[in-house]
């Protein structure tokens, strides 16, 4: 679900929900790198800017260890169309060494398929800076936190989808007590 052969929309449809937890929320993912950018403050402006820039490992990994479809693109990207496309995963979002930025800037799929031109992957960064890329995703991911905390909570009731832009939303679930929650 977040790689680059993600899904543009997610829909959660609820069967049976947990008596105790499992409210939703939804943040706008564009709206919060445009208050990166906007806040005036020089390391978010610049966290901003790299993470249109440099490519980070977004390979998701199964329970078992097993490998899913290996993923290194910058966090934001503008697709052909001009539409933001922002990723989103707290877990699977790492450093990525040089060799793989350069593969994945080379990666004719990813120029095909995902419409990354040539002139938006030349300004990809391929420097081997493992700190200084873990901090642009650990800034970031403080700053969907921090709007995620004031965003309004819902429950999705049984019988209800909920249908979400997997471009420009980032959703949140809280934790829930029923295990048997469909």
């Amino acid at each position: 679900a977040y790689g680059d052969r993600f899904p543009p929309y997610l829909f959660l449809l609820n069967v049976h929900q947990s008596a105790e937890g499992g409210e939703n929320a939804i943040v706008n993912s564009n709206f919060v790198v445009e208050e990166m950018e906007r806040s005036g403050d020089p390391h978010l402006v610049k966290t901003a800017q790299m993470l249109r820039t440099v490519p980070v490992d977004q390979t998701q990994y199964g329970a078992n260890g097993a490998t899913g479809i290996p993923c290194v693109s910058p966090i934001v990207q503008t697709l052909p169309n001009g539409r933001m496309m922002v990723k989103m995963a707290t877990s699977s979002q790492n450093p990525a060494t040089s060799a793989q930025k350069i593969e994945a800037k080379n990666d004719a799929w990813l120029a095909e398929s995902i419409g990354h031109s040539l002139e938006e992957r030349a300004k990809w960064d391929e420097t081997d800076d493992l700190e200084r890329d873990q901090e642009m995703i650990d800034t970031f991911k403080d700053a969907v936190f921090a709007a995620t905390a004031h965003a309004p909570r819902f429950k999705i009731l049984p019988g209800e989808a909920l249908l979400v832009d997997n471009y420009t939303a980032l959703h949140v679930r809280e934790g829930y007590a029923d295990m048997g929650r469909r």
